[in-house]
């Protein structure tokens, strides 16, 4: 939309240029051209706006939870700096328990302590056996926040204990896996075998299931024609070649047996009745593995 914009923006200049007397009949081209200078101009901004959005929306925000124990709420010990003696804190918050703890007990600067946002904080358990979790979100500083994971998987931290890490979606890549399992749910309803995983969509049973985004063309035909075979068909289908398949090796097991079992009973027979006994039964396992289902 941007090139063309731009093309006919030239296009209709030019032409305005080669007219020699700019009189009442060229207010028109004038004033097409002016709108389409401002239609230009409102799409470098949408496209500014764009790339700075998906530029935003394309980091990750990572947290984690850190379970906090040996602490008291009401009364928290620190070393004082001023003198070598203890001073017992008062705090009004868990939050501001917390940020006493990075600061004076775990010798943490400033600038990391404010690189945190506190999401969720309670207390569990009872005394003397009470402690804090708190799940913690950095901030889009990467260098932060692998300084944070060293320091408290590795057990720098005498008083916490790292719990979990991950990485949250943000928000668009939430409405794109949203996106995803509702497709994946009209390719089902069109008789498509359809899985979605995050912001992609699986076709097919596994181990030959073929994945493709949400937006591929291939997904926009399968929801446009109709298909042979349904979820439930595929599904039972798989689920009657594995009974079919068991039932199978316990007949070959069977087979054998008899042969065996015949060969032993009836020592006066003849060999090649034994071996063409063998060869029968061979010949009918055989003709069952051929089957086709």
């Amino acid at each position: 939309m941007f090139s063309s914009s731009t093309a006919l923006y030239h296009e209709k200049w030019a032409l305005l240029i080669k007219s020699e007397v700019m009189d009442t009949s060229s207010q028109g081209l004038r004033k097409q051209l002016n709108e389409l200078k401002d239609t230009v101009e409102r799409h470098d901004t949408r496209i500014a706006e764009n790339s700075q959005r998906i530029e935003v929306n394309g980091r990750m925000a990572h947290s984690f939870s850190v379970r906090i124990f040996g602490f008291d709420f009401g009364k928290y010990r620190v070393e004082s700096r001023e003198n070598d003696g203890i001073t017992t804190v008062k705090v009004t918050r868990p939050a501001d328990l917390f940020r006493l703890l990075l600061s004076d007990g775990m010798r943490r600067s400033e600038n990391e302590i404010n690189s945190l946002q506190i999401q969720a904080l309670h207390w569990v358990g009872r005394e003397p056996h009470k402690f804090m979790v708190v799940r913690l979100l950095t901030s889009g500083d990467r260098r932060l926040f692998d300084s944070w994971k060293r320091f408290l998987s590795k057990g720098f931290a005498p008083h916490g204990r790292l719990i979990t890490i991950r990485n949250d979606p943000t928000k668009m890549q939430y409405l794109s896996a949203q996106h995803a399992k509702e497709q994946s749910k009209r390719l089902q309803a069109n008789g498509v075998y359809a899985v979605a995983s995050d912001d992609r969509i699986g076709i097919g049973a596994p181990p030959r299931r073929l994945w493709f985004q949400a937006e591929y063309p291939y997904l926009q035909q399968l929801l446009t024609s109709p298909q042979p075979y349904s979820t439930v068909s595929t599904a039972q289908y798989f689920s009657d070649a594995c009974d079919l398949s068991q039932k199978s090796v316990w007949v070959i097991i069977g087979a054998f047996i008899i042969v065996l079992l015949r060969s032993a009973t009836d020592p006066d027979s003849p060999a090649t009745a034994r071996v063409f006994d063998l060869q029968t039964t061979c010949n009918w396992i055989y003709d069952l593995s051929a089957f086709r289902y």
